[in-house]
C-alpha cells in the first residue's frame, strides 16, 4: 500500500438469539439472561440493568452504559434563579 492511507474496519459481533436461546419467565416475573450475553456485556451478579419495552420487545441494557444525570446540576442555585424570574416577572 505505497502512497495509500490503510483503513481500519471496526468487527461488528450482532448478538442474535432465536427460540433456541428462549427464557421462561419465573413466578416472581424473573428471566435468566443467558450466559453468552451476560458475558458479551460485562455484567455480573448484582449489576443493574435498565429494562425498556420497545414495541413488543424488551431491551435490557447495562444500567453503566447509561449516562448518570444525578448530580449534574448541584450547585447551579436553579431555585434562586427561578425565583428571581417569576419575582421579576409579578413586577411587570
Amino acid at each position: 500500500m505505497h502512497g495509500r492511507e490503510q483503513k481500519v474496519i471496526p468487527k461488528v459481533i450482532h448478538l442474535c438469539y432465536r427460540l433456541d436461546m428462549s427464557q421462561t419467565i419465573g413466578p416472581k416475573g424473573q428471566v435468566v439472561v443467558p450466559k453468552k450475553i451476560r458475558d458479551a456485556l460485562g455484567l455480573k451478579p448484582g449489576d443493574s440493568v435498565v429494562v425498556h419495552q420497545h414495541g413488543n420487545q424488551v431491551i435490557i441494557e447495562s444500567a453503566a452504559s447509561q449516562k448518570v444525570l444525578k448530580g449534574i446540576f448541584s450547585g447551579l442555585n436553579l431555585l434562586q434563579d427561578l425565583e428571581e424570574e417569576k419575582r421579576i416577572e409579578r413586577m411587570r
